[in-house]
């Protein structure tokens, strides 16, 4: 888990990096697929017996979709237009999205006071982000990036769930691989309709960087850690990362990139947090008394 919170933390300054000298979704998806490739080369190489099943495809098709299309795409495409301190602070809700549709899919499991009340401080802490950035208020961009963080954010929970319930299938390894393939697949099929290809660089040397930096460290390593924390721990237990990446998120983003913050950001950083770890806490002690 550590080591998930310290390259997840850092993704988000490498793909501002990245976006700032390749179309987002070319970016995004050309450092997944490749990652997806290489993974899938040394899973079967090592492992073997990857599933071709159409079942599994499928699932995998559509985690892809979920956690690397619609979750990491959705950020990539995003961090052209928000800090990327908002952009980790927004995506911190994932624990908070996931306990909130793994309740809603267990109806007959009523929710306890806890993660009510995280879910609470957490829609209290993105009503501060809003609240501080009503000077930009006309300016789609930054409002259509914001959305996409949030389309991204309940991407990636959804992905998470259905990961969790289909984690049994033989060659995890390849089947990650899989997953990062499928995402930066699509992810180049819908970069034409999203993506301005007046300033494209390829060969500039930092968009380089970024793409080998996020390949290894966060894709082809990171990822498969993940999944691995996914099948051995409960959902609030293995999204605990989402309490660190945003701090190292805003470290590096004032840093590195000269973002500022400000209280109330630091605030709202505060509430979404307290909110993510009251939302968790109270998940884990709800499944333990039901055992």
């Amino acid at each position: 888990m550590a080591y998930i919170c310290l390259a997840w933390g850092t993704s988000y300054w490498a793909i501002k990096v990245g976006v700032m000298h390749y179309p987002a979704l070319f970016f995004g998806g050309i450092r997944q697929a490749l990652a997806g490739l290489v993974l899938c080369g040394v899973a079967w190489a090592v492992a073997g017996r990857p599933d071709f099943s159409m079942r599994n495809l499928g699932i995998q098709m559509w985690c892809g979709f979920l956690m690397l299309t619609l979750g990491k795409g959705g950020v990539t495409w995003a961090e052209q237009y928000v800090p990327t301190g908002i952009t980790a602070i927004i995506c911190s809700l994932m624990p908070i999205f996931a306990v909130g549709m793994e309740l809603a899919y267990y109806r007959h499991r009523k929710p306890g006071a806890a993660p009510v009340a995280g879910m609470l401080l957490g829609t209290a802490g993105i009503c501060l982000i809003f609240k501080n950035n009503m000077a930009v208020f006309g300016d789609v961009h930054y409002w259509l990036g914001m959305g996409a963080v949030f389309l991204a954010t309940l991407g990636w929970a959804a992905g998470t769930l259905a990961n969790k319930r289909n984690a049994g299938s033989r060659n995890q390894l390849f089947n990650c691989g899989l997953q990062l393939l499928f995402g930066g697949l699509f992810m180049l099929a819908i970069s034409p309709v999203t993506d301005d290809y007046s300033h494209f660089d390829l060969w500039n040397p930092s968009g380089l960087m970024s793409i080998a930096y996020l390949g290894i460290f966060c894709s082809i390593l990171a990822y498969p850690a993940y999944m691995f924390a996914l099948k051995y721990l409960p959902v609030g237990v293995a999204t605990l990362y989402a309490y660190v990446n945003p701090l190292v998120a805003v470290v590096l983003g004032c840093v590195m990139l000269g973002e500022s913050m400000n209280l109330s950001v630091l605030l709202a950083f505060a509430t979404i947090l307290t909110g993510v770890f009251l939302a968790c806490r109270g998940n884990i002690e709800r499944k333990v008394a039901l055992r």
